[in-house]
């Protein structure tokens, strides 16, 4: 009988999974070890189950099975297949029976000698330790849905869950309640210059400031680096003030800005709960820039701006489907003449609900949140459809200006999107001038100055929009390709006050954009001083209420059908 060493009896006999090594020598099998494993699942010792198997091999297993289990190991022992069998198994004391998987190898030991490896898996317990594995789990996700793993801290879906539950036990208290939102400031700053394992602890430490602070109030973890807590509204800004003071202590650099918004007191419902969430986020928002303001309270005037933003976002889309928001056209007249040379595109959203939204409420809007690529694209389309209804009306067929923005020339193909609206509507690329804000200059990607160069060998003309409001006035004159600089209205505004400097200013930008061959135009022109200092200085044109106030394309057909309604230009010329 081969014999196994000591060794090997011990490290095999040891495993904690069912394992055997049968020998067979003629046609007689002997069980020569049995692993712990094994024993463990049969609840026998070893001498016994080594005893049962011996006497039978097939002694546990389900009558029904024992003929297709010995066919297998037949097989097996004349290696006409791999030893791999499923089969009840009865385990001994027990009235159930499991099943087994049994997968067996075969080793020659010598001409005449056999030895076989059969490792055997219970799939009841398999099947337990899964369903137990699922289990946990699921306990773990779900855990993980409702606390936030970096800080702990419960998260957003927690505060949807149980957030009217701690209101409500406030209110028990008799207390008003508030939300403060917290806002970490220049965090991707913080990250660049620390790393984001540094950035990770101190939102940790945050956190723990928070809970110190709040113990019997409700600190969520939002998203990034956000941060609310639900607690009694007359404390929240002394508390919250302290935790900028106590997180300075832990911050790197050691002045780590929050900026802070506090709701208006909640009323006790969840529809106001989660208006007030919103209240604080947008309040935190406010003066962002301003670095010395840590707390900002939502206030009255705020929730009427704030609503007006979530009007116009949630708007939008319909607006421009709808064709709510117009194309003005504010002529852009020859100083020495007065003759039109150009129309600058308004947009000026006639809404039904709110009738008359002003560009100065929508823009900004929809520049902090990166939609306004989209009116620029509606409004340069509008203005191609409307030219074929000047030439019907006979007006005149000159440039019109329109605003683009750095968006627009992420994606590089301005130009072929330009050139594509030229074919479709029949017009030329003259027809149109891209106008851009200089503050806008400094963000544009890399490849900006080649296509502005692209657009301009297309036919296109570009202006710069507010010149002298930026920080790189002069270096926009020298580096940037363009034709035309609009003036920025802040140097005549008050012209005849006494304001010598801007007046000054005003004359020196003329004077060299001249000597680069650039035009000028000042907008903004609103009195016949203002108009006859641009003349003497030599400024090529301007635009302003002096002259005209922007008017609808319908505007501009009924006053050049009907000839007793003057137009408001001196000697308007169609060219």
């Amino acid at each position: 009988m081969y014999e196994i060493s000591k060794q090997e009896r011990q490290t095999m006999e040891a495993l904690d999974f069912p394992i055997a090594i049968y020998q067979r020598r003629s046609h007689f099998v002997k069980t020569l070890l049995v692993s712990d494993g094994f024993c463990d699942v049969f609840r026998l010792a070893r001498e016994e189950l080594i005893r049962d198997l011996d006497e039978s091999m097939f002694l546990y297993v389900h009558p029904d099975d024992k003929g297709k289990l010995y066919e297998n190991a037949q097989k097996f022992w004349r290696h006409e297949s791999f030893y791999k069998s499923m089969f009840r198994v009865k385990i001994p004391g027990s009235d159930d029976y499991h099943i087994f998987l049994c997968e067996g190898s075969l080793q020659k030991v010598s001409e005449e000698e056999e030895i076989a490896y059969v490792v055997y898996t219970d799939m009841n317990s398999v099947e337990k330790d899964m369903q137990e594995a699922d289990q946990r789990y699921f306990i773990e996700e779900e855990d993980y849905y409702y606390i936030d793993r970096l800080t702990k801290l419960p998260n957003e879906h927690y505060f949807e869950l149980f957030g009217e539950e701690y209101l409500a036990a406030f209110k028990r208290r008799r207390a008003v309640v508030g939300i403060a939102y917290i806002n970490i400031m220049r965090m991707t700053g913080y990250n660049n210059r620390y790393g984001f394992k540094a950035g990770d602890l101190l939102l940790q430490d945050l956190a723990d400031i928070l809970r110190d602070f709040f113990p019997h109030g409700l600190v969520i973890k939002g998203m990034r680096d956000h941060f609310m807590v639900l607690d009694r509204y007359e404390t929240l800004q002394e508390k919250v003030e302290q935790v900028q003071k106590r997180l300075n202590t832990y911050s790197l650099n050691g002045n780590q800005a929050l900026h802070i918004g506090i709701s208006l007191p909640l009323e006790g419902n969840k529809s106001h709960l989660k208006g007030a969430v919103n209240e604080a986020s947008y309040a935190s928002k406010y003066h962002q820039e301003d670095s010395r303001t840590i707390v900002q309270y939502f206030t009255v005037e705020m929730k009427k701006q704030y609503f007006d933003r979530l009007y116009i976002l949630e708007t939008f889309e319909k607006a421009l489907s709808n064709k709510w928001i117009k194309v003005f056209y504010q002529p852009i007249v020859n100083s020495q003449t007065r003759q039109l040379h150009a129309f600058e595109a308004l947009a000026r959203w006639h809404d039904p609900d709110y009738n008359m939204l002003s560009p100065a409420a929508f823009i900004p809007v929809l520049e902090e949140h990166h939609l306004i690529h989209r009116l620029d694209m509606y409004m340069v389309q509008t203005v191609f459809e409307e030219i074929k209804l000047r030439r019907d009306a006979h007006l005149p067929i000159v440039p019109v200006s329109v605003n683009f923005c750095v968006d627009d020339f992420e994606d590089g193909h301005l130009k072929e999107k330009l050139l594509h609206l030229c074919e479709k509507y029949d017009a030329q690329p003259w027809m149109i001038v891209i106008e851009i804000t200089e503050r806008d200059i400094p963000q544009m990607p890399e490849p900006f100055k080649e296509q502005m160069e692209a657009l301009r060998q297309a036919g296109f003309k570009v202006w710069v929009d507010d010149f002298g409001s930026g920080y790189s006035s002069l270096n926009v004159l020298n580096k940037f390709p363009h034709d035309f600089i609009k003036i920025d209205r802040e140097f005549i505004k008050d012209y005849g006050h006494d304001d010598q400097m801007n007046t000054l200013v005003v004359e020196k930008i003329i004077e060299v954009a001249k000597q680069l061959g650039i035009q000028t135009l000042v907008e903004g022109v609103e009195t016949a001083a203002q108009h006859h200092f641009l003349k003497r200085i030599g400024c090529e044109y301007e635009q302003g209420f002096y002259f005209a106030q922007p008017a609808s394309l319908s505007e501009m057909i009924f006053m050049q059908s009907h000839e007793d309604i003057e137009i408001p230009i001196e000697h308007y010329e169609l060219s």
